[in-house]
């Protein structure tokens, strides 16, 4: 009889904890609900004053007060510059 009352306890915690779960699905929303996605807008450029010249690095400062934000630079060869990416959000 103890065990009859230890299964029948078990099991009654077990279907409450799933339905417990079914209903929290349905009373949280996700944690992205109404967050809009970010969308950004992206430029490159080509170096044309050399590798991190002075020049170079006031054109790369000039874009970030401008919002840009650096993230890439492809490296040229055989005769090709560098060139610089940036994003900033989009409007």
């Amino acid at each position: 009889m103890r065990q009859l009352l230890l299964g029948l306890t078990i099991s009654i915690a077990f279907i409450a904890g799933c339905v417990a779960s079914q209903l929290a699905q349905l009373i949280i929303p996700p944690a992205r609900a109404g967050v809009p996605t970010q969308r950004w807008e992206y430029f490159c450029e080509r170096d044309t004053d050399g590798p991190w010249t002075p020049e170079g690095i006031a054109k790369l400062n000039s874009a970030g007060r401008e919002g840009w934000e650096f993230v890439q630079q492809l490296a040229g060869a055989g005769g090709i510059r560098d060139v610089y990416c940036f994003k900033r959000p989009a409007p």
